[in-house]
């Protein structure tokens, strides 16, 4: 399938957003893991690869060993063309599998616009839109991010729908999901609904508590970083240093979703920046969070970050500061 993607590769724009093959993609053995998991952006790779949500889930799935995860991304309209003209399934980077070949699918939802990109993913991989009319064959479709905390809107479409923090719930998913793989997709998906902050459509009479991620003060980061062969929309070194805000303000719906408000300290911080600088030879660090200026040791931190990296070339950056 993919040598006639390849033929035609330098027909279109960007070829390098459907290669894969990048630095940093972890050595396992994708194709025969117990569970395989797609992870997709419904945008452009350019826009994906940006995205820390999905480099966190990515991190986290294949460092179980018994799984593995693969990237997808929305086809530009020059290659989504091409595969809707000759039948060919979206794959994923990894392997270059159909993503209708694996055991799950999961679409990361940051925002309302991505609906009709979250459709051309499914359309393209041959999957059908609606949840009723999927085959036992097809995968568990699930959808998370900040726009599924109300979980309606996606509820005809998505199989299984994560309210909250991912962290620990796709974790908790990929080892259900493997002590239920040899029953019906339903009996799987009905597994999978019990698991906290998993909403089911199917099965809608079960109550959801909306999943927070409690390690998340001692979290280190990521350590499997891939490093794309173009350029993206933010090519930096992202390190979170608090989730949800003290602020409150009536009229965020991040500071709702991502509540209770939690900070690291420095010294884990630090240990995310070094991890991450060292294994990526990124020249910015992006201290990330719903408002860095609120974050209480913000100046110290400053400082300790400049002594530690300034002589390097390497400089800081606060994305989000209320004034």
């Amino acid at each position: 399938m993919f040598e006639q993607v390849e033929k035609n590769l330098l027909k279109f724009e960007k070829p390098g957003r459907y290669i894969g093959g990048e630095i940093g993609i972890p050595t396992k053995d994708f194709k025969n893991s117990d569970v395989r998991f797609a992870i997709a952006y419904p945008d452009v790779y350019d826009i994906g690869m940006s995205n820390s949500g999905i480099k966190i889930i990515y991190d986290v799935i294949n460092k179980i060993d018994f799984a593995s995860c693969e990237r997808v991304f929305n086809p530009w309209t020059d290659f989504n063309d091409f595969l809707k003209e000759n039948n060919i399934p979206l794959f994923s980077l990894e392997t270059k599998t159909p993503i209708k070949d694996f055991d799950i699918f999961g679409i990361s939802m940051q925002y309302e616009l991505l609906f009709t990109n979250f459709f051309n993913l499914l359309d393209r991989s041959l999957i059908s839109v609606y949840n009723n009319q999927r085959e036992e064959s097809d995968p568990i479709i699930i959808c998370g991010g900040p726009v599924t905390v109300n979980p309606a809107p996606l509820s005809p479409f998505a199989d299984l729908i994560v309210v909250g923090e991912g962290e620990d719930v796709v974790n908790e998913i990929v080892h259900v999901y493997n002590k239920n793989k040899h029953k019906k997709r339903i009996e799987r998906i009905e597994a999978l609904s019990n698991i906290e902050g998993c909403y089911s459509p199917f099965f809608p009479e079960k109550k959801v508590k909306r999943a927070v991620y409690h390690n998340f003060t001692k979290d280190t980061g990521i350590d499997n970083f891939v490093l794309p062969f173009i350029e993206i929309v933010q090519n930096k070194l992202v390190v979170e240093i608090m989730r949800g805000c003290p602020n409150s303000c009536r009229f965020c719906q991040a500071g709702t979703v991502y509540k209770p408000f939690r900070e690291k300290n420095a010294s884990v911080i630090m240990k995310n920046i070094e991890n991450g600088i060292n294994k990526t030879g990124l020249s910015e660090i992006t201290l990330s969070s719903l408002s860095s200026g609120d974050y209480s040791h913000i100046l110290e931190l400053s400082d300790v970050v400049n002594g530690e990296y300034a002589s390097k070339g390497i400089s800081v950056s606060l994305p989000s500061l209320k004034v």
